[in-house]
């Protein structure tokens, strides 16, 4: 079992939640995080270098959408949910105190030195957030589990490269000699693309470099550009409408002068 994993057996979740409401100040009373954002679009960013290709007018179309971020991605970008979840991050990297992130989580109870909400770590993927948030190698594998308890569909994975030995932000990881993200972690990304599967949520990787092959690869701007057109259909059929409407005001009014 990889160190700091904790089982989360069903009989212990309402304890530990309520353990967690009384331990962490960050707000007064907890939202209910499960299906609080059912069918929204999220975008789930790892710290890979791909991060930086992102252009001002791509950041702003995802920003109208759940962007949710691990560790030292607000360096990069500020996201609306952040989970630091590697010891001591928010006393090396200043981007972690000062996010603006309506929600910040973390494993390490009170000896962080900001607010934050308090999560287990499982096992498994979970479909509560009672039962903690899974990660096995990679902290994307936390802010995944969280998107697909929260409900979003799609989820889109963004800086999920797993193909250099540096983050998006330029610091190394811990052995310079492996490629960011460790055989297992990319390996246990199949364990979330199991449960968005059984869930129902489909799975994007926006980029089609990465290492983790188990989702569908899409790149970025074919990505939005999607999302563009979805929004112009919308509108489309009033426009359509308003301008049949006043072919018809025209013909009734002309009918009426005869």
């Amino acid at each position: 079992m990889p160190i700091g994993v904790q089982e989360l057996p069903d009989d212990q979740a309402d304890q530990l939640l309520a353990a967690n409401r009384a331990s962490y100040v960050y707000l007064d009373a907890l939202p209910d995080f499960n299906g609080m954002y059912a069918g929204k679009r999220a975008w789930v960013m790892g710290c890979g270098p791909s991060l930086n290709e992102i252009t001002p007018s791509q950041w702003a179309q995802i920003d109208e959408d759940i962007t949710i971020g691990v560790n030292d991605v607000p360096a990069v970008h500020d996201v609306k949910f952040l989970l630091f979840l590697d010891g001591g991050l928010e006393e090396e990297f200043e981007c972690i105190r000062t996010s603006k992130a309506g929600f910040k989580f973390t494993h390490l109870g009170q000896k962080v030195s900001i607010p934050a909400i308090g999560v287990m770590r499982s096992t498994v993927p979970t479909k509560r957030m009672e039962d903690g948030l899974y990660w096995n190698g990679s902290s994307v594998h936390a802010g995944l589990n969280l998107a697909l308890i929260m409900g979003c569909n799609p989820i889109v994975l963004l800086g999920v490269d797993y193909r250099a030995n540096v983050h998006a932000a330029g610091r190394k990881t811990d052995n310079s000699d492996i490629p960011y993200g460790k055989e297992h972690a990319v390996g246990n990304f199949s364990h979330l693309a199991a449960l968005a599967k059984k869930l129902g949520t489909t799975v994007v990787n926006a980029n089609p470099l990465s290492a983790v092959k188990c989702f569908e690869l899409l790149g970025l701007e074919q990505l939005l550009a999607g999302k563009s057109r979805s929004a112009r259909a919308k509108r489309s059929p009033k426009g359509s409408s308003a301008r049949k409407t006043a072919k018809r005001s025209k013909r009734c009014q002309r009918n009426s002068n005869e």
